[in-house]
């Protein structure tokens, strides 16, 4: 029995949601199971990677593109919960497909950021505008994008204390102090503007000051917090300065930390945040590794 494509599952896990309740992926993949009458040999059928069912992988995407039109939301981990959009939507159309969701701006947003699919000639022939890498890598840009995404919903539900303590490992990682538990960090006196100081190599010879704001998505740091920051790092006498937030910057902070001649400030607001974060394997497993080869013409050379 052929498992039905994600865009074939939007209706059935709306329907399911639609009860207003919160409901776990599992409660949503056994209705899938229901609705198209899975047997079991479909339910175990897997990704050519080994790595996951293909119906984990379907219902676990159109979840992802559910949320990116923002007709449901996912208030937990593996939760989701339906959107007054989201009802709104159900009690308009009988099916919802790519064209419904469509009407969204977020989410039209999202799909021009998809590799294309070609175009479609007279004959109904299809020319594909990009070649078979281009695809491949637009995917894992997709793939990445949606990682960070993810990442970040995690980093708004953390507590600050385990925040701070995520930045410590990450400058770890990074090669700043030592990778003892501490990470050379020393938490700040209380001074304002200055959460903590790590050292910006594994002698100490230099000192990094740090501000770390677990802010929600849409509170934006501006100038003036960039402003008590500075103030801050004079009082110390440092040259240095790394300001990290969950959220992101105004362009008057961005600006300000950039002309700024008293010390090096820089900036990492959530996105960046999320990308060292898998950069460096912090929060994130590796899933599959796919080899991309290439022929080797010196192989073949006389």
């Amino acid at each position: 029995m052929e498992i039905p494509k994600y865009s074939e599952l939007y209706t059935i896990i709306l329907k399911t949601l639609n009860d207003g309740q919160i409901h776990s992926k599992k409660e949503l993949k056994q209705a899938v199971i229901q609705e198209f009458k899975l047997d079991a040999k479909s339910q175990q059928a897997l990704l050519a990677s080994g790595s996951q069912t293909l119906l984990d992988s379907r219902v676990g995407w159109a979840t992802t593109y559910l949320k990116k039109a923002l007709v449901i939301s996912s208030p937990k981990r593996a939760q989701f919960q339906i959107t007054q959009r989201g009802m709104n939507l159900l009690e308009k159309f009988n099916e919802i497909n790519e064209l419904v969701l469509l009407s969204f701006p977020e989410f039209k947003a999202f799909k021009q950021n998809r590799p294309s699919k070609g175009k479609i000639l007279e004959t109904g022939d299809v020319i594909e505008d990009n070649s078979p890498r281009e695809v491949l890598e637009q995917a894992y840009r997709e793939y990445n994008q949606t990682l960070k995404e993810e990442l970040l919903t995690e980093l708004y539900r953390m507590d600050p204390y385990r925040f701070e303590q995520l930045v410590v490992n990450l400058l770890v990682k990074m090669g700043y102090g030592l990778p003892a538990p501490s990470g050379n960090w020393q938490k700040s006196s209380g001074d304002e503007g200055i959460d903590g100081i790590v050292n910006a190599d594994p002698l100490g010879f230099e000192a990094i000051y740090i501000q770390a704001k677990r802010y929600q998505e849409g509170n934006t740091v501006g100038r003036p917090e960039l402003q008590r920051f500075v103030g801050a790092l004079a009082g110390h006498g440092a040259s240095k300065g790394l300001f990290m937030t969950t959220s992101s910057f105004t362009k008057g902070a961005r600006e300000f930390a950039e002309k700024n001649l008293n010390a090096k400030i820089v900036l990492v607001d959530g996105s960046s945040l999320a990308q060292f974060m898998i950069d460096h394997d912090l929060g994130v497993s590796t899933e599959n590794i796919f080899h991309l080869k290439k022929l080797d013409s010196d192989f073949f050379e006389d």
